[in-house]
C-alpha cells in the first residue's frame, strides 16, 4: 500500500521504494537537470523540477535562463525547482537576481514552483510583492521557516503548499492548515517518508492519506497530471 507522497526529494533512481506513491524530484545544479528530466521520464508517480539553486548560482553557463525556459517548452510536465534565496551563502544580489529570472520564467511557462529560503523572507515577501507571478499556479514552500503571520498570505497570493519532515518543528507545522501541508524528504531516500507521514498524521490528528491527497491536488493546480 502506498502511504506517503515524498513532495520535495532529490531522488535519481528509476523506481520508487515500497510505500511510496510518488515523489517531485528537484534539481539543485544545473549539471543536475539532464538526470531529472531522465528520472521523471522513467516511471509513473516520479514528477520532476528543474532550477538554480541559492547555492549554486556562481557556476551556471551564460545562457542557463535560455535553456531552462526550452527544457520547460520540451516537457511540458516539468516544474521549477529548487530555486530561492540563502543568507548563508554568498552573493546574495546574484542570488535575489537569478531568483527573480527563474520565477518570470516559471511564470512565463505557467509551471509551480518549488522554493528555498533561509533566513531572507522579507526579501522574499518583497519580491513576491512587487512582482506578477500571477500566472504560477503553486509554489511549495519546503521547510517553511518565515512567520507564521505570514502563511495565509502566501496561500492567497502564491496558491502556496508547504513540505516538512516529521521531524521538523511541530509548533510550524501545526501553524499551517492540514489541507496546505505536505511530507518531504529533501534527500535521495523517499522511502524516509513513510515513517515521517505516519508521524505527522499522528501530530496533527488526521489520516496519513491526508498528505499523499494534497499532494496530488497541488501538482493537479498546477496541471501536471
Amino acid at each position: 500500500m502506498n502511504v506517503a507522497f515524498d513532495a520535495h526529494c532529490h531522488f535519481y533512481e528509476s523506481d520508487l521504494p515500497q510505500g511510496v506513491g510518488g515523489v517531485i524530484t528537484n534539481a539543485a545544479q544545473y549539471t543536475d537537470w539532464a538526470k531529472v528530466i531522465n528520472v521523471a521520464d522513467s516511471c509513473g508517480g516520479i514528477y520532476g523540477a528543474i532550477g538554480i539553486h541559492p547555492w549554486y548560482v556562481q557556476d551556471i553557463p551564460d545562457n542557463w535562463g535560455q535553456l531552462l525556459e526550452s527544457h520547460l517548452i520540451n516537457n511540458p510536465d516539468l516544474m521549477v525547482g529548487e530555486i530561492g534565496l540563502d543568507k548563508n551563502r554568498p552573493d546574495t544580489e546574484k542570488q535575489i537576481a537569478i531568483f527573480i529570472q527563474q520565477m518570470h520564467i516559471a511564470n512565463k511557462t505557467k509551471r509551480g514552483v518549488h522554493v528555498h529560503c533561509v533566513g531572507m523572507w522579507p526579501t522574499m515577501r518583497q519580491i513576491l510583492t512587487e512582482h506578477d507571478f500571477s500566472s504560477v499556479p503553486f509554489i511549495l514552500f519546503h521547510r517553511y521557516s518565515g512567520a507564521s503571520g505570514d502563511i495565509a498570505w502566501l496561500i492567497k497570493k502564491c496558491n502556496a503548499y508547504f513540505s516538512y519532515r516529521a521531524i521538523d518543528s511541530t509548533g510550524k507545522i501545526r501553524a499551517i492548515p492540514v489541507d496546505r501541508l505536505l511530507v518531504e524528504s529533501d534527500s535521495s531516500s523517499p522511502e524516509q517518508c513513510t515513517e515521517w507521514t505516519a508521524g505527522m498524521a499522528q501530530a496533527c490528528g488526521v489520516p496519513p492519506d491526508t498528505f499523499i491527497n494534497n499532494a496530488k491536488r497541488m501538482i493537479k493546480n498546477g496541471q501536471i497530471i
